[in-house]
């Protein structure tokens, strides 16, 4: 294999031209990609295995509300 190159949609993120052949995607927004690769083997043969599609939900940071003890209240023991 001389090279892989991913995509996002139809969007190029990048061209990896030495084994594992992997790519680190970072960043991402929120929304849903249709994730691909192209393969091209010594040959110049190339393979585009099936679509993944996946879901980036935002990060959101859970909240906490205290609802007892209430405000000011004062526990003895």
């Amino acid at each position: 294999m001389t090279q892989v190159t991913f995509y996002a949609d139809a969007k190029v993120l990048g061209v990896v031209t030495n084994s594992p052949y992997t790519l680190a995607w970072t960043n991402v927004p929120p929304g849903t990609y249709s994730l691909s690769a192209r393969a091209v083997d010594n040959d110049n043969a190339t393979n585009v295995p099936s679509t993944v599609v996946i879901v980036v939900h935002t990060n959101v940071p859970p909240s906490v509300t205290l609802t007892r003890p209430t405000a000011n209240a004062t526990n003895f023991i």
